[in-house]
């Protein structure tokens, strides 16, 4: 179960701030790593390596080296685990603070398009405004049957 390199970004960000980490850089020089570095994989344009990714462990609270090295990618399990689960829980919260501003209804859609990702992976990029038009789209779909 990996992330993508936007939802590892994501991820990594979320970690950093419930450890306590105000900053890139606090993080970054606590850690040993560049904070240049940081700022790249939190923005989704640069994959970590697995020797950034365990100085960075040892500093991220509430997860282990092994579930991070999984959300990177680095390790693959045939069936789902309690770390991929983990994993996939985590990826799912990432998200969930953005969503409350939506209603029951578009909720319900949302969890419908989750089981197309490609639907799904725009919808995050601008959940607000593209949760809304798919919603419309939906609505003139279901009449027009």
């Amino acid at each position: 179960m990996n992330l993508d390199l936007k939802d590892f970004g994501a991820y990594i960000k979320k970690l950093r701030v419930l450890s306590g980490f105000k900053s890139q850089r606090q993080l970054a020089l606590e850690a040993g790593v560049s904070p240049a570095t940081l700022s790249r994989v939190e923005a989704g344009v640069q994959h970590i390596n697995p020797i950034t990714l365990k100085k960075m462990s040892r500093h991220l609270k509430n997860v282990t080296y092994q579930e991070l090295m999984t959300a990177a990618g680095y390790i693959e399990y045939d069936t789902p685990g309690p770390i991929a689960l983990k994993v996939k829980e985590n990826q799912e919260s990432i998200y969930s603070g953005e969503y409350q501003f939506i209603t029951e209804q578009e909720m319900a859609l949302l969890t419908e398009f989750k089981k197309y990702p490609a639907f799904y992976r725009d919808i995050k990029i601008n959940p607000k405004v593209n949760i809304r038009r798919l919603s419309k789209i939906w609505e003139a779909f279901k009449n027009s049957t």
